[in-house]
């Protein structure tokens, strides 16, 4: 579903106060998590592919994945490209 670089995610199966990490952020809340995803990667012009995911504790999900394409004109005029 691409919600890496879309930030639509089915929002019915986190709690309100989950927590994100990846290698870039460290968010609390699942709308403030909602809003970042949205404002970075240009949908069309971005891709994720993901590599595995585990359950990996009572309350844990653990996914490895790559990401890449481009950032969005509106907050990155220049169009960077963010490689995998």
């Amino acid at each position: 579903r691409q919600y890496f670089v879309t930030g639509r995610l089915s929002q019915d199966i986190f709690s309100d106060n989950c927590r994100f990490v990846d290698p870039t952020n460290d968010v609390t809340g699942l709308g403030r998590y909602v809003t970042a995803l949205g404002l970075l990667f240009d949908p069309q012009l971005s891709r994720v592919a993901l590599r595995s995911i585990a359950v990996t504790g009572p309350s844990t999900i653990e996914a490895d994945y790559s990401a890449g394409g481009y950032l969005r004109a509106t907050y990155f005029p220049w169009r960077p490209k963010v490689a995998p």
